[in-house]
């Protein structure tokens, strides 16, 4: 979509994001490494919509919602489930899989985590 509808995207916002953006959703669901060539805020926006990707890996919104906390140069993340454990667990695991590249491009630790209300 992004790279049929590019040009009006760019008109619309007077940038030239279409081909950030159509970068962005090309590389996002996978987990490859990201070429060097590409520029450290364009691998931040990867790396959060991998873990957003991971969050609702089971694609049925079993995590109600999502705490963070920064210690000690550690990103934790909490996601507190609300049916369906084991795909809430599922999409977890599939979250800390697919946390590599932020970790990388910010130099910290991130922990994906269940949370209990």
């Amino acid at each position: 979509m992004v790279l049929e509808y590019g040009k009006e995207l760019d008109s619309v916002c007077g940038c030239k994001v279409s081909g950030e953006a159509a970068l962005i959703a090309g590389l996002h669901g996978k987990d490859d490494p990201v070429s060097e060539d590409i520029g450290k805020e364009t691998k931040v926006a990867i790396g959060i919509i991998r873990i957003a990707d991971g969050l609702d890996y089971t694609l049925d919104q079993v995590i109600k919602k999502v705490e963070t906390e920064f210690i000690n140069e550690e990103l934790i993340i909490k996601a507190y489930c609300i049916r369906n454990v084991d795909n809430c667990i599922s999409s977890i695991k599939r979250t800390n899989k697919k946390k590599k590249l932020l970790e990388e491009v910010l130099g910290i630790n991130i922990t994906v985590e269940r949370a209990y209300d």
